[in-house]
């Protein structure tokens, strides 16, 4: 009797192992899928910010922000995403998980550039305002200035170095890039490049930043041991965003004015391929995983996403009106909390119907500033829970029954 005892008790055990490795066999995927990366698309003439689902490239959200975004960032662990609104002097905070602006910075003069530390605790803000041009640098929890950095010509992009302890702006009006050390905001050296530059990347090593010169129509290469151009790049006209991908070796460079994107071998510093986007290119990011390149396209509207192994692109997504500038980063969700509400959404340049999802628990009367009205009209449809809770309570009720039983 013992013995069968003993028995029974090693089956209910083992049944108990069994629901809880398949229990957690649904969690984890839901889990993983919950660091799905974003791409986040400021659209200056729409005052919003898109979010594309990498996964699937729909449109997941439409944020509005202040007056005309430009630049945009998100910090390493994806909870927040900052935008720099040039024509209202601020900076819009949006909390990644809800995809609302949870707050406003002050105090920065035209704001076009825009990046955040590797430890999320400061931003690096490039102004452009008359003779006041400067490199502002922000505390992300006070929202102070903590240090104003002069420049020269007008800042334009900026891009930090991998050990964040340097940031780099390109000085449109100066032809020049300037180095800044962050740990003493001051400027180390400014180095000649071509003729107006817009854009600036570093690779991921540190080791080289490239640095588009848009009335040049070249692309600086920069040795940052030397601070010095080892190389200057021809074959793109009217160059602007630029992007590393995250081996180092390949370059994508948005040309506003034939519409491509060139591709540039990091080995050769040649340009090994022209790819067809949409009108007006302007920002551009690669995935981290450097299979896929977004491109903002200004005067129609889209963002395009190339395959890099073809350098074909395989969609074309509908997003505000005039997008500008685009970053990548990976929104975490809870567990509890990933609800998913599908909208309809009217775009009022093209007056076509589209599925806006938002990832994140409806907040109920939320009351917007005058700084986030936006031109979208939504229509809620229907709110339904993440799929594979269904799942995951049908076991735990198994189990629950199983045990009484044994009772």
């Amino acid at each position: 009797m013992k013995a069968m005892v003993l028995d029974k008790t090693h089956r209910v055990h083992a049944l108990i192992i069994i629901l809880g490795a398949v229990t957690l066999a649904f969690i984890i995927p839901m889990s993983i899928a919950g660091a799905a990366p974003f791409a986040y698309i400021t659209n200056s003439d729409s005052n919003t910010v898109s979010v594309i689902d990498m996964a699937t490239n729909n449109v997941i959200a439409t944020i509005p922000v202040g007056i005309g975004p430009e630049g945009v960032t998100v910090t390493s662990d994806g909870t927040k995403v900052y935008v720099a609104n040039n024509d209202s002097n601020s900076i819009s905070v949006i909390d990644t998980a809800t995809n609302t602006v949870t707050g406003t910075i002050s105090g920065v003069l035209n704001p076009y550039g825009v990046l955040v530390s590797l430890d999320g605790t400061k931003l690096y803000v490039t102004g452009q305002y008359e003779d006041m041009e400067s490199v502002y640098v922000i505390d992300t929890a006070t929202k102070a200035v903590l240090s104003t950095i002069e420049v020269e010509g007008v800042p334009a992009g900026i891009a930090v170095s991998p050990d964040g302890t340097k940031v780099y702006v390109a000085d449109c009006d100066d032809n020049t890039t300037a180095v800044i050390n962050t740990a003493t905001n001051n400027v180390t050296s400014t180095i000649t490049v071509g003729i107006c530059p817009e854009g600036v990347a570093v690779s991921p090593d540190g080791t080289k930043v490239y640095v588009t010169n848009y009335d040049g129509n070249t692309t600086s290469v920069i040795d940052t041991a030397k601070n010095s151009v080892t190389a200057t790049v021809s074959g793109v006209i009217g160059p602007l965003g630029v992007a590393v991908d995250p081996n180092g070796k390949k370059v994508y460079v948005a040309n506003e004015e034939d519409d491509t994107v060139s591709v540039i071998d990091t080995a050769t510093n040649a340009v090994t391929a022209n790819v067809d986007v949409g009108s007006s290119p302007t920002g551009i990011a690669v995935s981290p995983d450097g299979k896929k390149v977004y491109v903002a396209n200004y005067d129609d509207n889209t963002t395009s996403v190339i395959d890099t192994a073809t350098n074909n692109v395989t969609a074309n997504v509908s997003v505000g009106i005039g997008p500008s500038e685009i970053a990548i980063g990976s929104a975490i969700s809870s567990l509890t909390g990933n609800i998913t509400e599908t909208k309809t959404v009217t775009q009022p340049e093209n007056n076509t119907t589209g599925i806006e999802q938002t990832n994140g628990t409806k907040a109920a009367n939320v009351e917007q500033t005058p700084e986030q009205n936006s031109s979208s009209s939504t229509s809620e449809l229907e709110s339904t829970k993440a799929p594979g809770f269904e799942i995951i309570s049908g076991i735990v009720g198994l189990l629950a029954v199983f045990l009484h039983k044994r009772k």
